[in-house]
Formats: structure tokens, C-alpha cells, sequence
């Protein structure tokens, strides 16, 4: 939802003012500062795969050589690699596996400055690199194929692990302009391999497209957005603050979580009250 100035928000909290933030116990504020970072990886793999495709279009590609991308980081690139795998269709002679077609990378940090790959050439500069993409496609793969209860495709990223399992990040693909789409999302971990999915857990409870510039009677702008239907997290999910940097929403937002207030702003995450805080 977004909430006007007008309105008190949280036990009197105004959502314009300035507020000290508090602090996390150092277990929780490195779990949080760990899905931050991810959030941010996140952001950049689905900006990556929105510009990428856009400049792939424009080359009018044969859509039968298409239908999965998968990113990965080597020499500070992020690199997307569009492709599909052999099915029931192609000749027995066509090789098994993820066969790439189209490449294209951006500097990490900077998913915007897209530039065609020589696939050839950064496979060879990066061989230990490129041993993970099968892997990967793999895991992409499975994870698209998870049932949405809002008949929407999904904008999905993957990502290998320091234990070697993989993790899938599933958002709805939405193509509505002026909103913030907030939820109906998933975190998945699959197996090594990408061929079995371990562990699924639905991020929110809702899916709620929020107005970046909502209309107005009174034309007072939004102070910021809010929403608490947060799935049993105690900690911002990383795909909040992912979303957020990736439909550029202005305002800052707020979530409420079973350990307190957390504020999305300026592409950060600031812990501003505590439950017991909240309650005086």
C-alpha cells in the first residue's frame, strides 16, 4: 500500500521525518547485510536479462534457438547466456545439454552497460567459470517450471552456493508500468546439479502492486510504501529490496517483520525499531 503524509504511520512514526536507526544483534545484522548483497546481485541479474533481451530483439533471432538465459560473474563481467536445451524435435545428432546461441555481459555494479560477448573468447579466458553454466541452466530450468497461482511467468535468477547447492529466486514477470510489484515470490534451493529442487519457501502471502506515483486528491505526494505480508522472516526477504531497486520507486519503503521496522532507502536497508520499541 502507499501511505499518505497525512497519515500516522506506526505508532505515530512520520514517514517523512528522520529517524535514528537502531541496532540488530551482530548475528541478525550479518544475515541481513549477507541478503543485501544478494538483493543487489538479484538486481542486477534481472536488469542485466531486461536490457540483454532487448538488444537481442533487435537482432530478430530465430525463436526456435531461444528460450532460457542464465547469468554468471567471471572477471568482474556478469555475463547472460541465451539458449535452450536439445528437445523431442531436434536431430538425434544434435548434442545434449544447454547450447548458448546469443551472449551478452555488463560490468557488475553496472547492469545497464550492455555489450555484446565473444562467447568463444571469454570461454577460453575463463574456463573454471564456465563449468558452472550447465549447472546453472539446469537449475533455471526446473525453477521456471514452479506453479504461479497468479498465471504469470516468472523473472527467475540463480545462483551457486558456497555449499554447491544452487538457489532460485522466482518474481512474477510483470509487464504493468507505474507499479512497484511487491510479493508472490519464491526462494528455492536446488541440488548441485540443478535437476531436484530441496527446499521451496514463499516469500509473502500476497502479491501487491503498489503505484509509484499514485493518484491523489489533495495532490500530497506520497510519503512511502508499507506492507508487513511477510512470510515467517524475521529479516527483509532479499527479493524486497531487489524489486524496489529495479523499478526505481523513489519513496522510501517500509516493512515490518516479527523482529521490528526495516526502511528501504537509497538502495539500503536501515533497522529502525525493535518490536518492544514499537509497542510504547
Amino acid at each position: 500500500m502507499i501511505i499518505p503524509k497525512i497519515l500516522p504511520l506506526v505508532l505515530c512514526l512520520s514517514l517523512s521525518a528522520q529517524v535514528n536507526p537502531s541496532k540488530l544483534p551482530p548475528e541478525l545484522q550479518a544475515t541481513l547485510e549477507s541478503r543485501m548483497k544478494r538483493s543487489q546481485e538479484i538486481f542486477e541479474y534481472e536488469r542485466l536479462a531486461w536490457v540483454a533481451s532487448d538488444l537481442l530483439m533487435e537482432k530478430k533471432p530465430d525463436q526456435r534457438d531461444l528460450g532460457l538465459w542464465v547469468e554468471l560473474v567471471a572477471n568482474q563481467k556478469r555475463m547472460i547466456f541465451f539458449g535452450r536445451f536439445k528437445d523431442a524435435a531436434d536431430p538425434k545428432e544434435k548434442p545434449e545439454g544447454f547450447a548458448v546461441v546469443y551472449g551478452f555481459w555488463a560490468p557488475v555494479g553496472k547492469p545497464s552497460e550492455v555489450h555484446e560477448l565473444d562467447i568463444g573468447k571469454e570461454i577460453r579466458s575463463s574456463p573454471e567459470a564456465f563449468k558452472e553454466l550447465p549447472d546453472l541452466a539446469e537449475a533455471a530450468a526446473l525453477a521456471r517450471k514452479h506453479p504461479s497461482s497468479l498465471g504469470m511467468g516468472w523473472n527467475y535468477s540463480v545462483f551457486r552456493e558456497p555449499d554447491r547447492t544452487i538457489t532460485a529466486y522466482l518474481m512474477p514477470a510483470n509487464s504493468e508500468p507505474g507499479i512497484v510489484p511487491i510479493g508472490g515470490d519464491f526462494r528455492l534451493t536446488l541440488a548441485p546439479d540443478g535437476t531436484k529442487i530441496l527446499k521451496t519457501v514463499a516469500l509473502h502471502r500476497s502479491y501487491l502492486k503498489m503505484p509509484i506515483n499514485p493518484p491523489n486528491a489533495d495532490k500530497a505526494k506520497p510519503a512511502g510504501g508499507f506492507h508487513t505480508h511477510t512470510l515467517e522472516e524475521d529479516l527483509p526477504p532479499e527479493t524486497d529490496a531487489a524489486v524496489l531497486m529495479l523499478y526505481a520507486d523513489p519513496h522510501p519503503h517500509y516493512l515490518l517483520t516479527r523482529k521490528g521496522l526495516f526502511c528501504f532507502t537509497g538502495n539500503q536497508v536501515v533497522y529502525l525499531m525493535s518490536p518492544e520499541e514499537l509497542k510504547k
